[in-house]
């Protein structure tokens, strides 16, 4: 899986269709669901290695400004992370609102990314990184929804 089969996954979970306008992206609104609730989706590879989510706060570019990271500028209703577990794909998913609240009353580690980690994020160009790094056994029981898709190889 990668973050488009993410988007999907989600997508069908509720029962809508992936956001691909550029507009609706850069709010961070990847899914529309059949209610009309918009949904930011992660695609989360590392969360099952090292029990994190990680939520991105701050991108420095390459000519020293910063600007605000997907969590951090994320404009639709509910957040959902799809973690790629052995046994199959987990989404976890949180209204947005709800989740950024419960984190400004935490003091959760900020992790700086390397120049090497984010150049392989994307075409975007930047020099730096800042996100929240969160155990996700301490996001579970706030969770709006939680789903788990087992592998039929599994």
């Amino acid at each position: 899986m990668n973050w488009q089969g993410a988007e999907q996954l989600v997508a069908e979970a509720v029962g809508g269709e992936r956001v691909l306008d550029k507009a609706s992206q850069l709010l961070d609104i990847d899914v529309r669901g059949a209610n009309g609730k918009t949904y930011s989706v992660k695609f989360q590879k590392a969360a099952a290695k090292y029990h994190n989510i990680s939520f991105e706060m701050e991108l420095g570019a390459e000519d020293g400004s910063t600007l605000l990271g997907n969590f951090a500028r994320c404009a639709a209703d509910y957040c959902a992370v799809v973690i790629p577990w052995d046994a199959g794909e987990e989404i976890l998913c949180w209204e947005t609102r709800a989740l950024k609240a419960f984190l400004a009353d935490k003091q959760y580690p900020l992790k700086g990314l390397t120049f090497a980690a984010v150049a392989t994020n994307g075409d975007r160009k930047f020099k730096f990184a800042q996100n929240l790094i969160v155990p996700i056994a301490h996001l579970r029981d706030i969770a709006a929804w939680a789903k788990v898709y087992p592998r039929s190889d599994a």
